[in-house]
């Protein structure tokens, strides 16, 4: 209080910690230390040209496990070597084997100062005294290594890239993979490298396959590149034909997720887009519904869309049966479900669920309200589990005592429509209306058979949506 007339100000004392002899050293280094670092830097180089260099590395699978090994000596001789495991280990505990294989071999051989390199991370830096070990499993692996760095004059560890081990690397995935009889003790593997096929030599002729196409395909021009990229093709081949793969004789288009769709062309189309359009499966969908089906079951062709609309418009059964269309008198109420199977829609005797369009439907001679029970239960209840809400109309079949009886059992609420609007949101009428089409497009030489083949209008309709 005594100095606040004058223009000081109080600043609180910083606590000096571990950053103040930081700053000390970075400004006053050692002479001593700088030529430390230097002889650190430069005795990898100088290792490399005039000491021992061991590679290491280990591999261990369910069954097997190996140690591979590369010794080079000061003169530049190379000596790989692989060993199988005969006992189960991790891959952390072959890669401690494999490097004190090689220490031990190092030391037969003599050699006083080695350098070793490795591409596992935890042995390098545990043997560096980086990583503590505490490991149970790799505590015997680490002691031994650890004795065994005594032996030599100089001796240094270096962590490598996987790919500047690769020999050694090499070495541990043959033992690792190769399988000894129960009386073999070691084994010799010649690998010897050929610069011309084996059937070239022997004389023998080769087989070659050509994918035989109309000229006037499509697919002619994407084939003829892919036998013969550097022959002359037009600049829309060259483009469009990095799209498609030719393998096993036949063309490929290939898409962004992975997948490869067959192409075909001429009748193969055709018969494809009548099996989709009115085969057993066969809804008699619109073009966009085809193209989707086809697509769905591996086929392409670049006209697809085209070809598809032109179809279904073609089609004779679906002018005659066609609905007509009619605008509504006002905008449609959609009801939106959270989750699937919670509400259906119900009418004589076809159930809707609002969340999936999944329809499930029964003949049945006559209906009464045993009847409706049974359809809840065995093609709803039994299959999706109890719903929340069942939405009918209010026919004396859903609105019998019965009914009611049976749906406050289950838990179920059952809702009907008013009279002012029998039909609710249409979902119920909208079923039936699909179901009755695809019907008529089914029955033309047995109408009285339609029965029989609800189950086949069900599959087309769950399979096409």
């Amino acid at each position: 209080m005594a100095l606040s007339e004058f223009t000081f100000k109080y600043v609180a004392q910083k606590s000096v910690k571990g950053q103040a002899l930081a700053d000390f050293l970075a400004h006053h280094p050692s002479a001593e230390m700088e030529s430390m670092e230097e002889v650190e830097i430069g005795f990898v180089e100088t290792m490399r040209n005039n000491f021992w260099t061991m590679h290491f590395d280990g591999s261990s699978t369910e069954t097997l496990a190996g140690a591979g090994v590369t010794i080079e000596s000061p003169e530049g001789e190379i000596f790989p070597f692989a060993f199988q495991l005969d006992f189960r280990c991790t891959n952390n505990q072959a890669e401690y084997k494999a490097l004190i294989i090689g220490m031990e071999m190092l030391q037969e051989m003599g050699a006083q100062c080695v350098l070793v390199l490795g591409d596992s991370q935890l042995v390098i830096n545990q043997l560096l005294k980086e990583f503590k070990c505490t490991s149970w499993s790799l505590l015997p692996y680490y002691a031994l290594a650890d004795q065994l760095v005594e032996a030599f004059d100089r001796i240094s560890f270096v962590h490598v890239p996987r790919k500047e081990n690769s020999d050694a690397n090499e070495m541990a995935h043959l033992a690792s993979g190769m399988h000894f009889q129960t009386t073999e003790a070691s084994r010799i593997v010649k690998v010897s490298r050929r610069t011309m096929p084996a059937l070239q030599d022997r004389g023998v002729p080769v087989e070659i396959f050509v994918v035989i196409v109309d000229l006037s395909d499509w697919r002619y021009p994407i084939i003829q590149f892919h036998n013969n990229p550097e022959g002359k093709h037009d600049r829309r081949t060259k483009y469009f034909a990095a799209n498609y793969v030719l393998y096993k004789d036949q063309l490929y288009r290939k898409f962004a997720n992975g997948l490869l769709l067959l192409c075909i062309g001429g009748p193969d189309a055709l018969r494809v887009m009548r099996e989709v359009h009115e085969g057993i499966y066969g809804a008699h969908q619109a073009g966009i519904k085809m193209r989707w089906l086809i697509r769905r079951h591996g086929y392409y062709w670049p006209t697809i869309m085209k070809d598809c609309t032109e179809f279904a418009l073609g089609c004779q059964q679906c002018q005659i049966h066609g609905p007509h269309h009619r605008v509504p008198a006002h905008l449609l109420h959609p009801i939106v479900k959270p989750w699937p199977f919670r509400c259906w829609a119900m009418d004589i005797i076809v159930a809707t669920d609002f969340f999936t369009k999944w329809v499930e439907a029964k003949p049945y001679t006559s209906i009464y309200g045993e009847t409706v029970i049974t359809f809840i239960k065995q093609e709803i209840v039994h299959w999706f589990g109890i719903p929340e809400t069942i939405l009918a109309e209010r026919g004396s079949v859903f609105i019998s005592e019965a009914v009611h009886i049976a749906t406050s059992e289950l838990v179920i609420q059952m809702t009907h429509s008013t009279p002012y609007y029998p039909k609710a949101n249409g979902q119920a009428e909208a079923s039936n209306k699909v179901v009755i089409n695809v019907l008529k497009w089914m029955i033309d030489d047995k109408p009285r058979d339609w029965h029989n083949l609800l189950s086949e209008t069900l599959w087309a309709l769950r399979t096409s949506k």
